[in-house]
């Protein structure tokens, strides 16, 4: 259960960054790089760390690599997100939506018991997120997110995070 959670938990937490731009002289334009911290709620707490790289439009694009971990194991996720920005004028506060897809890899040892025997589990998931990136400059900036996230067989996972944007 426990590694459900922490797949969940990367599930949720791997779309957890990935903002784009307010329509302000503070608020940047182009690609950034990211990171952030996220903490699955389920029954069993798992814990993630996110790396992602995106566009910044009012329509951007983003990708992310994950790694969630809890008492059970550790779990890889690499998302993908479409995301919307709303614009916002005269203030560098840019609220965001978006959707996407998950795929999340356990390692062998960290995955379901077969026969006594622990096996490598590939999971496929989807997930909607909503959050927003206050920037204190136009290349950095700091965002919180929640994920609402299904990952098929495994349930429905919410997620919360916080990190930091560079926009470049």
């Amino acid at each position: 259960m426990k590694l459900r959670v922490l797949l969940l938990l990367f599930l949720l937490s791997g779309p957890v960054l990935g903002q784009d731009q307010t329509q302000t002289d503070t608020t940047a334009s182009g690609p950034y790089f990211g990171g952030s911290f996220g903490v699955t709620f389920t029954d069993a707490t798992a814990y993630g760390l996110n790396l992602y790289y995106g566009s910044t439009n009012s329509f951007g694009t983003r990708g992310v690599l994950s790694l969630a971990f809890s008492g059970d194991g550790f779990v890889f996720i690499l998302s993908g997100d479409a995301i919307y920005s709303i614009p916002l004028s005269a203030v560098p506060l840019r609220p965001y939506l978006g959707l996407g897809a998950r795929v999340g890899f356990v390692p062998s040892g960290g995955g379901p018991s077969t026969g006594g025997i622990s096996v490598p589990t590939t999971l496929v998931g989807l997930g909607a997120i909503g959050g927003a990136e206050y920037q204190f400059t136009p290349s950095f900036g700091v965002f919180t997110e929640l994920n609402l996230n299904v990952a098929l067989i495994w349930g429905f996972f919410p997620s919360f995070a916080v990190g930091v944007n560079y926009h470049f």
